[in-house]
């Protein structure tokens, strides 16, 4: 146990000198490996499947933490197609259209609709450090399953560590 195998042939002859063998360990042949791994949850698998095939922009929890956001509406400052408008916590969230002035995207936290959207109550309700991923859809691009309360303007997607459910297996 612990030693790598090995084989030899040994001539045995009177009077010849000792052979002398030592088996290699097996720490010595290969380092040791350590897996670290999170179980990838039901929303997530559906995070990365959208993302591999659907339109949209996509933050990743890695995308966000690169990104430093003390609150979550930072995270839009600079983003392409979205706007925040206002000078105070009461600014709106709107994204471009292509077909009308600026509108008002629905906001999905883990799955269910928000309702009358400000950066306050973004930034109450999503903590920038608990996100996992956000899906960005401009109008006619949103999947079926977000479409519920759109107004036709887009989806800003949001994904939590609170709202993982586990994947079964």
């Amino acid at each position: 146990m612990g030693h790598y195998p090995e084989r030899r042939s040994v001539d045995v002859v009177a009077g010849a000198p000792p052979v002398r063998v030592a088996m290699a360990t097996l720490k010595s042949v290969l380092e040791t490996v350590k897996v670290t791994a999170r179980a990838m949850t039901t929303n997530m698998l559906g995070f990365q499947e959208r993302r591999r095939s659907m339109p949209g922009r996509y933050l990743t929890e890695e995308d966000i933490i690169r990104r430093a956001p003390n609150q979550t509406s930072d995270l839009f400052r600079s983003f392409p197609g979205i706007r925040l408008y206002g000078h105070d916590v009461t600014d709106s969230i709107k994204m471009r259209s292509a077909f009308e002035e600026d509108c008002n995207p629905v906001f999905i936290l883990n799955g269910s609709p928000m309702r009358d959207i400000d950066v306050s109550t973004l930034n109450s309700f999503v903590n920038p450090r608990e996100i996992v991923g956000i899906e960005i859809y401009q109008q006619g691009t949103i999947p079926a399953q977000f479409q519920t309360g759109a107004t036709g303007c887009g989806a800003i997607v949001f994904w939590t560590q609170y709202g993982r459910t586990r994947a079964k297996v």
